[in-house]
């Protein structure tokens, strides 16, 4: 059994390209309506007469990009965050929610509970009972 390629490789990659920019804009654009925040995308095209896109425009991401920079450092990096901090964090919430749920599950047991399975655990020669 052969299998043929559908169209040459420069066009397959043409076409992901532009399905991966339309959800990068329609996502964007959903990002803003939804959080009434300014928001730009520019993009680098190796096939055309332009050498970057911008959306909504190229004034607007220019004068949205400036208005970044102008900003103080501290005032820029505010609420950002690198990958090692956020998965810091989610780490710790992480143990902070199981931290709790074994305080619950260990709240939950009362003492006759625990006494048999303390009971089976020294008959099964200290091992746990699974």
């Amino acid at each position: 059994m052969e299998f043929k390629r559908n169209g040459d490789r420069k066009a397959r990659q043409s076409a992901a390209y532009q399905r991966r920019i339309k959800r990068l804009v329609e996502k964007l654009n959903e990002i803003t309506s939804l959080c009434n925040a300014s928001a730009c995308l520019v993009f680098y095209r190796r096939d055309g007469a332009e050498k970057f896109v911008a959306w909504p425009s190229l004034e607007k991401a220019n004068s949205l990009i400036e208005s970044y920079c102008a900003l103080p450092e501290i005032e820029r990096n505010m609420n950002t965050e690198d990958q090692e901090s956020y998965l810091k964090a989610q780490t710790e919430k992480m143990k902070e929610k199981l931290d709790h749920s074994r305080k619950r599950s260990y709240a939950n047991v009362d003492d006759e509970d625990m006494e048999t399975y303390q009971g089976e655990s020294s008959k099964s020669g200290g091992a746990d009972v699974a």
